[in-house]
């Protein structure tokens, strides 16, 4: 573990890769993502609508939009 880690840069992140995805036009994402990588997934499922998830050989494809704020 470093630093960086529990502060909420990699959300901060994230949304803004999802924001500017979106500006161009793409509405849907895709995370391979895996299975020993709970923290990712939790987190993914806090910003983003999960609307496909299939597993492979220890790996989730997680298809996805971002949460509208409410």
């Amino acid at each position: 573990m470093d630093v960086w880690q529990h502060n909420g840069l990699g959300h901060v992140l994230f949304n803004h890769l999802l924001v500017l995805g979106e500006s161009r036009g793409i509405r849907s994402f895709v995370a391979h993502v895996q299975w020993s990588n709970p923290r990712v997934i939790h987190a993914l499922g806090h910003i983003a609508t999960i609307v496909d998830r299939t597993a492979e050989a220890g790996v989730l494809k997680l298809t996805f939009t971002r949460q509208r704020e409410v």
